[in-house]
Order: structure tokens, then sequence, then C-alpha cells
């Protein structure tokens, strides 16, 4: 089974970022900048209903 198999078999979603939507930068300031999104928390369906101001 494999990571991605793992998260849907939990029912389990991306909790929403707030702010700039990229947390790795690499050669900023260059036309070759990458941007990738590498933190993420994720939650249950049940857990964001619960805390739903999250």
């Amino acid at each position: 089974m494999g990571f991605r198999q793992a998260i849907s078999d939990c029912d389990l979603s991306d909790i929403p970022l707030e702010g700039y939507p990229f947390t790795w930068i690499k050669s900023r300031g260059t036309p070759h900048v990458i941007e990738e999104r590498f933190d993420r928390a994720m939650a249950s369906a049940s857990w964001l209903h619960l805390f739903s101001n999250v």
C-alpha cells in the first residue's frame, strides 16, 4: 500500500493553508524559480467538522 492509497483509505484531506501557498522556494529572483508546498496537515471530515474554524 502506498502513501496515496493510505490517505484515500483513511478519507483524509488537506487542511486549507492560509497565506502564501508555497513553503519552499529555490532560486528566488531568477527566471528559474521553483516553488513547492512541502508542509501539509491532513484531517478526516469528522475532525474538520469538529474544528470548523481551522
